[in-house]
């Protein structure tokens, strides 16, 4: 076991607009249609197809 919470997977693949490369410490970064994965203990992440996939109950 890695850890005890969950895993976050930030998805940026159909970003919309990113104000990124204007990037400063005084400006807050800006992203438009980014994709959040919240994945608990036994959940996988299939990589190949940018997706979640539940654990299966016991």
């Amino acid at each position: 076991m890695l850890g005890s919470g969950a895993v976050y997977i930030v998805d940026g693949s159909r970003v919309t607009h990113s104000n990124i490369a204007e990037a400063s410490p005084e400006r807050t970064l800006s992203m438009h249609d980014v994709r959040l994965h919240v994945l608990s203990q036994d959940d996988v992440f299939d990589l190949n197809r940018r997706c979640p996939v539940a654990a299966r109950p016991d």
